[in-house]
């Protein structure tokens, strides 16, 4: 169950879908318990927003309590302390939440409160119509359950955000696709066959043409292309594969002017008719000489820190490795001292059972210890009589329905080793179990002179064996139900050690390997084949979880059995033992290289147009209508200006973006206005002259939907 919950902040649910299905899990494990989930509204209204209950309890939803009333138990929720009520009617402090409690049909109430970053954001609760005693396994599995939770709901409220990004991206891009769609640095059309049909300014000046020397020419013949022979054989290739169908994009170095070699990022996008054939070429440029440069200097600069990086990583690795064996190696060390101490204290000072020493024709007690009186319930002094009356007072306490049992097989204690497990009466009438063990003690010619014996009451241990086997059939529902979940999981999901080994994982894992269970658990991720720097990195992140206790998450790219690159979120969660130290981790990973693909090209795509734009030398700009509660637009709101249109005026591009255009230039407010009304709705794009304002003339895209 806490698996499954855990799983949920991977699965892209949101904040209610998560607590839903939490409390229908938490629900379906404690059948006979209602379990709600509350927040905060205001600074002190608690209101029940989702619950699950069985058939004979109601917990109202939209239930609330002011706690201002319990000012102690508000302080201590908010302080995420658990709160555990056995009987609500006993609790003073909870004397005036009495009608909210009747309201929700609780007696008894296990309360966990849900922080994030020192925050209280929430109250998981379970209820008890009736008055109980709350275990220890449950209060545990609650506040598992609340961090797990709490966990997932943060991941949510972050997947939530990414979302909008890339929602506020692809707005991004819609914005300036009218523009960026027709424009570039160096455009121009041709043919099919590659011949030039227009070239724009930008082009022809980049080689020191005339548009009548190069168009209705093939593009190859072109100044720009007499660099190589190679180079015109390139180009009449790529058009080739644009005529097809295909959009081509590629480097190519041309002559400028001055005899420099400059780099062009070049491309060839088709133009199609309705019926699919391509009738045009659109072939785009852009100079990237300085960014070229600038990439491999980048490129060289990276690839010395990265050595540097590595080589100090390795060194601390290796010293943390040191540091971590010396430390577990005194740890162990101490451990096994105090425990030898330990053991010794409580066999010379508190022996539990009865030793006793006999010759060997049982005759007489050389040696019984004080725990006789405590497991028999009768004086140690009776054994000052000769060994018959002792013996006597063995067997004569052995439970009638044993008698006959133990007394046919005392005849094997002269014979060697002997055992035996029985009832025994004591003089008070109590019953217990004890174990009987004699063993023979021989001389030097080998004959047995002395017999020792052990006679120790087991009696709780006889119990534990009842309870275990009522709690291994408790937990073996569970148990199925989280081999299910892990089976048919779709995230990859291991179980790895201190020693970054192995130890589970779950179908889904084990395919991404291409592995066996066998292969894969006692192996390290370096005797599976993974990358050494994704290696190092992720048992950095691994360690992290070990040193801390607190579950973490982040991205990692792999490459795959095939040579492909992978991109992965990733969540490592601590597996504490009964001494709450972490031993194991849980990792759990989802791959998500196509969403990572979709956000790189929309970065790239934005990224791409906003610097075109900002680099052309005619004026741009985006203008929002804005309009009276009739409708009429009575001004324009200014959302972006590129370079140019910023230095064809006194003011800077700061000082323009979001102001509004008739109060920086009031003189031209019947002009503005008038070219608004025009071009809208039917015509989003226009143009501006403003006179008086710096005298530019330039393109402005109107929105209509502002």
């Amino acid at each position: 169950m806490i698996n499954a919950i855990s799983t949920a902040k991977t699965t892209e649910l949101s904040k209610e879908q998560i607590i839903e299905q939490t409390l229908s899990k938490i629900g379906h494990f404690f059948s006979n318990l209602g379990v709600s989930y509350s927040i905060i509204e205001g600074n002190s209204k608690l209101r029940i927003i989702q619950t699950s209950e069985p058939p004979r309890m109601q917990l109202p939803k939209d239930l609330a309590a002011d706690l201002k009333s319990v000012p102690d138990y508000f302080k201590l929720l908010r302080q995420g302390e658990i709160m555990i009520t056995e009987d609500a009617t006993q609790e003073p402090m909870l004397a005036p939440l009495a009608g909210w409690m009747h309201s929700c049909q609780t007696q008894a109430l296990l309360a966990v409160p849900l922080r994030q970053s020192d925050k209280f954001i929430g109250l998981l609760s379970l209820h008890s119509s009736t008055p109980r005693t709350w275990s220890e396994y449950q209060v545990g599995m609650m506040m598992e359950i609340g961090e797990y939770l709490s966990f997932s709901l943060q991941e949510a409220q972050e997947q939530q955000k990414r979302q909008q990004t890339e929602q506020a991206l692809r707005e991004s891009e819609r914005k300036f696709h009218a523009i960026f769609n027709q424009t570039f640095q160096f455009i121009g059309l041709m043919s099919p066959e590659g011949i030039l049909l227009e070239a724009n300014q930008r082009a022809l000046e980049l080689v020191g043409l005339e548009a009548e020397e190069v168009i209705h020419r093939p593009l190859w013949e072109a100044g720009w292309w007499k660099i190589s022979p190679e180079t015109q054989a390139g180009l009449q290739k790529a058009i080739a594969q644009a005529a097809a169908g295909r959009f081509v994009r590629y480097e190519v170095n041309h002559f400028s002017p001055e005899d420099t070699v400059a780099t062009i990022d070049f491309s060839i996008k088709p133009v199609q008719d309705e019926t699919g054939k391509v009738v045009l070429l659109i072939s785009e440029g852009r100079d990237i000489t300085e960014q070229k440069q600038a990439l491999e200097e980048l490129q060289q600069f990276n690839e010395q820190l990265d050595t540097k990086v590595r080589e100090r990583t390795t060194d601390l690795i290796e010293a943390n490795q040191r540091l971590l064996a010396e430390v577990e190696e005194q740890r162990r060390a101490e451990q096994s001292l105090h425990q030898t101490q330990e053991i010794f204290g409580q066999l010379t000072e508190n022996l539990q059972q009865v030793f006793w020493l006999a010759r060997a024709d049982l005759q007489n007690f050389l040696y019984v210890s004080p725990a006789f009186e405590q497991v028999l319930g009768k004086t140690a002094h009776s054994l000052n009589e000769p060994l018959l009356t002792g013996m006597d007072i063995f067997r004569n306490s052995i439970h009638p329905e044993d008698q006959e049992r133990v007394q046919a097989s005392l005849s094997q204690i002269q014979q060697g080793e002997y055992s035996q497990e029985y009832r025994i009466i004591k003089p008070d009438g109590e019953v217990r179990w004890i174990y009987f063990h004699t063993f023979g003690i021989p001389n030097e010619q080998g004959e047995v002179y002395r017999i020792a014996g052990i006679c120790q009451d087991i009696t709780e241990r006889q119990l534990d064996q009842l309870q275990q086997q009522s709690l291994a059939t408790q937990a073996e529902e569970p148990t199925k139900m989280l081999d299910s979940i892990l089976r048919t999981s779709v995230d990859h999901i291991y179980l790895m050690d201190r020693e970054g080994k192995y130890l589970y994982a779950n179908p889904e894992g084990l395919k991404a390997w291409e592995l066996e269970l066998g292969d894969l658990v006692g192996k390290t991720g370096h005797e599976i084949g993974v990358l050494v720097e994704v290696r190092d990195n992720f048992d950095l992140r691994r360690q992290e979880v070990f040193s801390t206790g607190k579950p973490i998450s982040g991205e990692m790219q792999l490459t795959t059995t095939d040579g492909a690159i992978r991109y992965y979120h990733y969540v490592i969660n601590p597996v504490l033992s009964n001494d709450n130290r972490v031993d194991q981790v849980v990792i759990i990973s989802r791959d998500i290289t196509e969403r990572k693909q979709l956000e790189t090209e929309l970065q790239a795509s934005e990224q791409k147009f906003r610097t075109a734009i900002d680099n052309m030398p005619d004026c741009f700009a985006i203008y929002s209508a804005m309009r009276d509660q009739s409708g009429q637009i009575v001004d324009f709101s200014i959302d972006y200006i590129n370079t140019a249109a910023a230095n064809s005026s006194y003011l800077i591009k700061e000082e323009q973006i979001g102001k509004r255009l008739c109060e920086l230039f009031p003189a031209h407010q019947v002009g503005i206005l008038q070219a608004g009304s025009n071009c809208l709705p039917t015509n989003p794009i226009t143009t501006l002259e403003e006179h008086g304002c710096g005298g530019y003339r330039g393109d402005a895209v109107l929105e209509k939907n502002k």
